[in-house]
Formats: structure tokens, C-alpha cells, sequence
């Protein structure tokens, strides 16, 4: 607005920069993005700008978007906390936990606060460095019961599953609402119980009727395919495929996937994929399980399906194809 004095101007961009960051804050992304263009029009290279486009792109999910944002303001504004803290989130989501980490710890060397040391802990924890995350995190969950769930993570990782148990019931007296941290739970409690005895639980469960729950699947899969059990742990989970979201399809596939049963591996990672289309261990998972269960036209279909969400899956599809063609090659 050319024609309004400097300081009115100032004015309207600090109260725009300001409605931005309560539509965050509420998760009112809509109305966030929309603000943020009225001031992308008036200001759209100033830092504090550009700063809250890669927030809103971090939070919405949008990867490549934010990935490509962050490559820029990091580069430019090497100083900006803020600025750094969200770049950090951005590598974090493409799981660049080294990158994450490192600029974590360049928005922390100019100030320090606790979101910044909290992502920090989880990217740490994430590149196996327990050890280092551990005193970050457990001050943090003393002091904010949602940083238990990393510390719960973090346990279970280092194969300390009794205290992974008890940092979730703990945030689960805090939350009681939250399912993911129900099922974290019953997950837990399932591998606390000993092998055969898991088995005979959900046979128990079937001959009454009754479904077994999708968050046990992952043990209970992982169970019956080390008792050489694979067609039972088959026919279980296919007759449940429709009914898993995502996340529950995920793990359970990366369970057959470890037990080498690849088909099943092969039907789950393909329902996992609208959570996993930019996971590239996933993505590889998927393509190893393809190729060992005769599946790889099939995949090429699916990726072609997803093009418009993630353009990356092009060389998959070659790669493939060629696979494909060589088989054919070989069977010819």
C-alpha cells in the first residue's frame, strides 16, 4: 500500500506477521496461509516473511516445498534463530537428522529455547545418539509432560522397554485422550509378554470372535513369523488390510518386511504409502519387497497414481521398469 505513510505500512505488516503466528499456533492453517499472502504482497523478502512461509510449509506437511526454503534461508540468514529452528524442522521431516541437528544447534548457539532443544533430542535420538539426547529430553519431559513421548522413544530405542512403558503412562495421565499414546502402550505391553504366550492370546481372541487390535499387529506378525507361523501371520493381517490407517500399515509391513515374508511386506507398504511416499527407507523397502514377490509392474501403477504428490517417484518407476525388463529377459 504505497500511498500509506512508512510507519502505517510497518503497522499493517506487524499486525498481518502477528495474526500469522496465532493461525499457526491454533493450527488454523487456512487462515494462516491466507494471511501470509496479503503479506507476501506487501513485504515478501524480508526475513520475517519469508521465515513464516517456511513454518507454514514445515507444518503443512508440504516437504519439497520446505526443503527448498530452507536450503535458501539458511544460506541468507545464518544468525536467525527462528530461522534456523525451522530449517532444522524442515531437514528433520525429510529425516536429515544430521542436517537437523546441526542447524538445531546453530539456532540454539544464538538463543536458546526449549522447542529448538526438544527437536534437537528427537534428531539426536533418531541418529542413535541416546547418550547426548537422554539429559536434553529428560529435563525437558520433567518440565513438559509432551516431551515424554520422545523420552519414551528414546527408551525404547536403547532397548529399555520397561521405561519406555512407564515415560507413556505417564503421558497418558497427562493426555488420556491421545490414542497414538494408547496404542504406544498396548504396543509395549505386547512385547513385555513372552512369545508363544502372545500367539495364544490372540488365538483366544479370534476363537472368541473378536478382532485383534491393529496396534499389536507388528508384534504379533513379527511373532508368528519367528515361529514359522508366515501363512497365519498372512492370513491375519490380510483379512484386516482395509481397516489399518497408514501409520498401523506401516508398522506392521516393516515387521513382515524384517521376517522376510516380502508379498505381505509388499500389499502393507503400498497402504502405508500416502504416509510414506517421501520416505525413501520406505520407498526402498517397497521396491526390494516388489521385486522378490513378482510385484514390480504393479508398483510402477502405483507410483504413476501418486505422480502429482511426489514427483521424485519418476526415476523409481524407470528403475523398475528395467528391473521388469531384465526379468523378462532372464525368463525369456
Amino acid at each position: 500500500v504505497p500511498y500509506l505513510p512508512a510507519a502505517v505500512t510497518q503497522k499493517r505488516r506487524e499486525t498481518l506477521a502477528r495474526g500469522i503466528r496465532a493461525a499457526l499456533g491454533r493450527g488454523d492453517h487456512d487462515e494462516a496461509r491466507a494471511a501470509l499472502g496479503r503479506l507476501e504482497a506487501e513485504d515478501p523478502l524480508s526475513p520475517e516473511t519469508r521465515g513464516l512461509a517456511l513454518e507454514l510449509a514445515v507444518r503443512t506437511g508440504a516437504r519439497e516445498e520446505a526443503a527448498a526454503l530452507a536450503d535458501q534461508l539458511a544460506r541468507l540468514y545464518p544468525a536467525s534463530p527462528g530461522i534456523l529452528f525451522w530449517c532444522g524442522r524442515a531437514a528433520y521431516a525429510t529425516k536429515d537428522y544430521e542436517g537437523a541437528a546441526r542447524l538445531l544447534r546453530e539456532s540454539l548457539a544464538a538463543a536458546r529455547y526449549p522447542a529448538a532443544e526438544r527437536w534437537l533430542g528427537k534428531a539426536l535420538t533418531n541418529l542413535g545418539e541416546y547418550d547426548e539426547a537422554e539429559p536434553i529430553l529428560e529435563p525437558l519431559a520433567a518440565r513438559s509432560p509432551k516431551v515424554l513421548l520422545d523420552l519414551a522413544w528414546l527408551y525404547e530405542r536403547r532397548g529399555e522397554e520397561g521405561r519406555a512403558l512407564e515415560a507413556v503412562e505417564r503421558y497418558r495421565e497427562a493426555f488420556p485422550e491421545s490414542d497414538f499414546a494408547r496404542e504406544k502402550e498396548m504396543k509395549l505391553r505386547a512385547r513385555a509378554v513372552d512369545g508363544e504366550d502372545l500367539i495364544e492370546e490372540v488365538e483366544t481372541l479370534q476363537d472368541l470372535g473378536e478382532a485383534v487390535p491393529a496396534e499389536i499387529l507388528p508384534e504379533v506378525v513379527e511373532r508368528l513369523v519367528k515361529a514359522g507361523r508366515s501363512d497365519d501371520a498372512r492370513a491375519l493381517v490380510r483379512d484386516r488390510l482395509g481397516e489399518l490407517d497408514p501409520r498401523q500399515a506401516q508398522a506392521t509391513a516393516w515387521a513382515a518386511h524384517k521376517g522376510e515374508v516380502f508379498d505381505l511386506s509388499y500389499d502393507l507398504f503400498v497402504a502405508a504409502l500416502p504416509r510414506g511416499l517421501h520416505d525413501v527407507k520406505l520407498l526402498a523397502a517397497l521396491d526390494r519387497a516388489a521385486r522378490l514377490a513378482g510385484r514390480l509392474e504393479d508398483l510402477a501403477e502405483v507410483y504413476r497414481a501418486h505422480l502429482d504428490q511426489a514427483r521424485g517417484l519418476y526415476g523409481r518407476i524407470a528403475k523398475l521398469e528395467r528391473w521388469a525388463a531384465e526379468r523378462s529377459a532372464k525368463e525369456g
